[in-house]
């Protein structure tokens, strides 16, 4: 008879950090899937603010917050989005050496407002850092929750281990009680009862054993 699997169970400390890297996951799948949409609005605004100075009435901020309803900080980003994406048409569009140059946009808004400072003089190691520099917490979190995970594992093995001990203990210890009474040369003993005893004992043997 084989043990019955049980559910492994989690504490509360150990969700947390696996609860804030799933949301985080899943902004950052949202804001990818957005992106053919951002990079759009973003060139719509660049359209719309020479007009917003003409018109003189609001301010370019101004008038990207009650558009969008959104902080200024995020509409650059829209913007940013777009003329990163037209930077790389430009590129992709030119030859060197004969053959044309791979590039991409970036897949998310922080990426992409990492990206543009790359061709403004900003080395390849400082955009490699800006595109990671958002990724650190998730990353963070992550470890955290392996390493708290593993440690759980091993404390709910070792634990594992020393019920099973324990178990073993019991099934010897009341074996042995039970062999001396019901034993076919003691009073009220049988083979019978040994039987039924040993067979038992062969089962409990089968699951803690």
């Amino acid at each position: 008879m084989m043990p019955t699997a049980t559910a492994v169970v989690r504490t509360p400390q150990e969700l947390a950090p696996l609860i804030k890297a799933q949301i985080e996951f899943g902004d950052i799948a949202a804001e990818e899937a957005g992106m053919p949409h951002y990079r759009r609005a973003g060139g719509m605004l660049i359209e719309a603010k020479p007009g917003v100075r003409i018109d003189g009435r609001e301010t370019f901020v101004d008038y990207c917050e009650r558009v969008t309803q959104k902080s200024y900080s995020q509409c650059r980003r829209y913007m940013v989005a777009f003329q990163e994406q037209r930077r790389v048409a430009r590129i992709t569009s030119t030859r060197r050496n004969g053959e044309n140059v791979l590039a991409r946009t970036s897949p998310s808004l922080r990426a992409a407002t990492g990206a543009s400072q790359v061709g403004q003089g900003a080395p390849a190691a400082s955009h490699l850092m800006a595109r990671r520099e958002w990724t650190a917490p998730v990353d963070d979190a992550v470890r955290i929750a392996r390493e708290q995970q593993s440690r759980a594992a091993e404390d709910r093995a070792t634990e594992q281990r020393r019920k099973q001990e324990l178990a073993r203990k019991l099934i010897q210890i009341g074996y042995r009680v039970l062999a001396q009474e019901l034993h076919p040369d003691r009073m009220g003993g049988s083979r019978d009862a040994m039987t039924r005893l040993n067979e038992v004992r062969g089962r409990l043997n089968d699951v803690y054993g």
